[in-house]
């Protein structure tokens, strides 16, 4: 099924190009590893590698907002240590 997206066109050239074949260009991993929702994460920020923000019902900031507040996580996302000696004007804060 083609949605007109860019997902669609990785997974073309992916089958169709024998440049682009498995363990030569890339590996395949469990969907958990790049799709984790918010509602995966049970014990920690950490408990997958990337955070997928997606739902019907919610928006992004929504979504985001929540997560932050139930891991006690800063507008940057990431631990307060790694802000010390930075000038947090100078960043894209998330938008809330």
């Amino acid at each position: 099924m083609y949605t007109n997206g860019d997902q669609d066109a990785i997974v073309y050239v992916l089958t169709t190009d024998r440049r682009f074949e498995e363990g030569d260009f890339f590996i395949r991993l469990d969907h958990s590893e790049f799709n984790s929702r918010e509602f995966h994460y049970k014990n920690s920020p950490h408990d997958y590698r990337l955070l997928h923000l997606a739902s019907a019902t919610k928006t992004k900031t929504e979504l985001l907002s929540e997560f932050m507040a139930r891991f006690n996580m800063n507008e940057f996302l990431v631990p307060e240590e790694l802000l010390v000696g930075i000038d947090t004007r100078d960043y894209q804060r998330v938008v809330l």
